[in-house]
């Protein structure tokens, strides 16, 4: 590399001052140090005159200047440089154009090289892996839908009296109720399930039962698993839980006996059960002592592994409970009491915990004798009569029964038996299952759908 010397102040001698010829020779792969330059190449401080200083041609060389220097370019043209840290200044910096088109893209493929310059854009595809006909109108019970592939689905439900369960990946990612655009991100699959409002008064017998006499000949409340690959069934008799293993999910002909929890040694009259939504806390409300007893399961859903916590009274509202039912929230329990067939609300100021229950002082006087159950939303409740008989109730606010309108008598039982102790559905809606006591019996039946759930439109974005 050639030396060059500084120039460092106005008084150096002609002889180290740099004339135009000087200046051409800085050729090259020469580096060129300007240290204590104040304001520019001009001939008061280097001896270079303006038009010199416009002849120096950087290209491939590298110019460094102390902290605080500054260089005057004028119209100095300096290319090929390299340059680190920030450029300042009120001149106009120019840009090279490069091969990609201003203006907007749809959807836009773009390549960026290593220094983050895009070199080439392009209109890009909506997306792939969605078929165009794989969301229509869904009118049908249960229906069912898949895709994959896509980035981002955005999904726009219409619905009327009815809910619908998005599955991503295999894993539920809630249901709903209402008509909405919604967003979801899928990493291969997407798929929707709808379920429309029950017509429990079109309900027809599957001539499927399932005797649970060799456990309880008192058979009082019957509930499930939310997958249906498990039913409980509670008894005064034996003061029992009994826990049967389904081998096909909601199917009752292929349950088998698997657990059984003795309750007894907090009341020996156990008439209602239910569950929470997660299967991690098992209920038990008890007609001789009438209090709201609970239990936590370590194992969800299996109730050899229960644990007795706590309990409540309900003696000052319910002095003869007979059934119970737990909001998917944990905080309301409503509880049937058979004398004068009217149900109770309590709030719980902790989700779940019994011991924080408290009457919200709503009752209802619904006329059931037997049973209470919901639909998934919470805002259809049934109960039986003495005539075993469904009746039914429409909730506007889920689980909040001083806003309950009665349906009627949906639709009689007694042909299957005739000591009815209530329904319970399953399998979202299209299934209905009663415990009788007259022939200790489960019983299967088919529910019909009643309303839409259509599916809009459903894009990548």
């Amino acid at each position: 590399m050639a030396s060059i010397t500084p120039i460092n102040t106005a008084t150096d001698t002609p002889s180290s001052a740099a004339t135009k010829t000087n200046a051409n020779e800085l050729a090259i792969n020469t580096e060129l140090e300007i240290n204590t330059i104040a304001t520019g190449l001009n001939t008061a401080k280097t001896g270079i005159t303006t038009d010199q200083a416009n002849d120096i041609i950087a290209n491939n060389a590298k110019i460094s200047f102390t902290e605080g220097s500054a260089v005057l370019a004028n119209t100095a043209k300096v290319t090929n440089a390299t340059h680190t840290g920030d450029v300042t200044g009120s001149g106009v910096l120019t840009l090279a154009d490069t091969a990609v088109t201003a203006g907007s893209y749809t959807t836009a493929d773009i390549t960026v090289d290593s220094k983050g310059r895009i070199t080439a854009a392009a209109d890009g595809s909506s997306g792939s892996g969605l078929n165009s006909n794989i969301f229509t109108t869904i009118s049908t019970w249960n229906a069912e839908s898949s895709l994959g592939g896509a980035t981002v689905v955005q999904l726009t439900v219409d619905v009327t009296n009815g809910l619908y369960e998005v599955i991503l990946d295999g894993v539920s990612a809630g249901i709903f109720e209402d008509s909405m655009v919604r967003l979801f991100n899928p990493t291969s699959s997407l798929s929707v399930v709808s379920s429309l409002s029950p017509d429990v008064a079109s309900a027809t017998y599957d001539s499927v039962s399932f005797s649970v006499a060799t456990q309880e000949t008192s058979p009082e409340q019957i509930q499930f698993k939310t997958d249906g690959t498990e039913m409980y069934i509670i008894g005064s008799a034996g003061d029992t839980v009994e826990q049967y293993t389904l081998s096909t999910a909601w199917d009752i002909s292929t349950a088998t006996i698997t657990n059984s929890y003795s309750v007894s040694s907090q009341d020996n009259t156990p008439r209602g059960l239910c569950f929470a939504n997660s299967g991690t806390k098992m209920y038990m409300l008890g007609d001789e002592n009438n209090r709201f007893y609970e239990y936590t399961l370590s194992t969800a859903w299996d109730i050899s592994t229960a644990t007795y916590i706590g309990n409540d009274s309900v003696n000052s509202e319910a002095s003869s409970p007979i059934a119970c039912w737990m909001s998917e929230d944990g905080t309301k329990v409503l509880v049937t009491d058979n004398i004068g067939g009217a149900i109770y609300e309590y709030s719980l100021s902790t989700p779940y915990l019994a011991s924080s229950m408290s009457y919200t002082g709503v009752n209802l006087t619904a006329g059931f004798t037997e049973g209470l159950s919901f639909d998934a939303t919470g805002k259809i409740m049934y109960g039986m009569n003495t005539s075993d008989q469904v009746l039914g109730f429409s909730l506007t606010t889920a689980y909040d029964i001083s806003t309950a309108v009665s349906q009627g008598a949906l639709i009689s039982l007694s042909s299957q038996d005739t000591s009815t102790k209530g329904i319970v559905l399953g399998d979202n809606g299209n299934k209905m299952y009663m415990l009788g006591d007259a022939n200790n019996r489960v019983y299967q039946y088919s529910v019909p759908g009643d309303g839409t759930v259509s599916i809009i439109a459903a894009t990548t974005k």
